[in-house]
This record gives structure tokens, sequence and C-alpha cells, in this order.
């Protein structure tokens, strides 16, 4: 199973939005939101995590996105189906005001995740996040005898204790370049 903690997925990954010149599609991209890598299909992420070294033996079961918006219970219920149309389960969460953070996305991920292993609905769980607050649940997750994959942007972006405790750290910052340098020069919107 895969776990994104989207919101800081979408704020640390819009740098390198930006910095490509792409026009990602309204689908793909909602700055603080959401964002999502162009071509990549949630499930089949697993099989190869933007060309990295680290091989799964089968897609994922199940791709939880969770993140927070500023909106009413429509703009809400339109984030989540936009994630739903990208191949997720969305865990999308209301914010009050676009400086707060959304202590409901770490807490949501950490349950879910926690709960889905002692349920032993996987052996591999791929963790996209970064935050050192992740480290104790990856922690319980190997103690029940799975897998934990982080991947996520190098750099000053990712926690050195939760790089080093988890099985396998992928590097996504390259993946991404790549896939946005391909939006870019093919004009590629929604």
């Amino acid at each position: 199973m895969m776990f994104v903690d989207g919101e800081n997925f979408a704020i640390r990954g819009q740098t390198f939005v930006a910095e490509s010149g792409a026009n990602l599609p309204k689908r793909l991209f909602k700055p603080g939101v959401f964002l999502w890598v162009p071509g990549l299909v949630p499930e089949i992420m697993s099989l190869y995590l933007l060309d990295s070294d680290v091989r799964f033996p089968r897609k994922a079961e199940r791709s939880f996105y969770y993140t927070s918006v500023v909106a009413d219970d429509r703009g809400v219920l339109a984030v989540r189906l936009t994630l739903r149309r990208n191949g997720f389960t969305p865990m999308v969460f209301k914010k009050i005001r676009k400086d707060q953070k959304a202590k409901g996305v770490d807490i949501a991920l950490t349950k879910d995740m926690l709960m889905e292993a002692v349920r032993d609905h996987y052996d591999i769980a791929v963790l996209l996040a970064g935050d050192g607050d992740y480290v104790p649940v990856v922690d319980e997750i190997q103690r029940l005898g799975k897998q934990v994959i982080v991947a996520f942007w190098d750099g000053d972006w990712v926690s050195e204790e939760l790089r080093w405790r988890a099985d396998h750290f992928v590097d996504l910052t390259d993946g991404l370049k790549t896939a946005l340098n391909n939006c870019r020069e093919k004009g590629w919107t929604d």
C-alpha cells in the first residue's frame, strides 16, 4: 500500500513545478493541496518508483492521498473527486485558514498506515513523506514484520532519521523533474 502525505508532497514539490515552467493540468496540481507526477498511475508506482533500483513483487493494493484544503464542503468534495480520478483513495481535511497546519493529515496517515499493517493488509508500505514525525510509525510497522519504503524529494526536505530508519529510501527529485520537463515540452495541460 502507498501512503502519501500529499500536503507536504505538494508544498515541497511545487518548487520543482515553478522551476520547470510546466503548466500542469488542474487534475494533477493544486498549489499547497495536491501534486501528482504526470503520466504516473499510483497503483503501479510501486512497480518502479520512477526508475529506482527498488522493485516490488506486485502493484499497490491501494494508494491513499492525505491532504487538506481551505474550502467549503463543495471545494473539499472537488479535491476528493480529483484525487479519486487520479487513482487515489482520498483523505481530504478542511482547514479554516491557509496558514494553519492540518495535523489531521499526519494523524490520519499514521493511524491508517499502522492499522492496515496490524490487519495484515500489506507486506510493504510505500510512504511518500519527509517528516521525521513518521519515524515512530515506521519503527512499529517494521516490528510487525513489514517493510517500509520512504520516497520523497532529496535534500533538506527529508529527515535524515526517517531516511535511514526506512528499509529503502527513494529520491523522487530527478523523476519529477524529468516528468515536468516532458510535460512542458509537450505543452501538456488539461
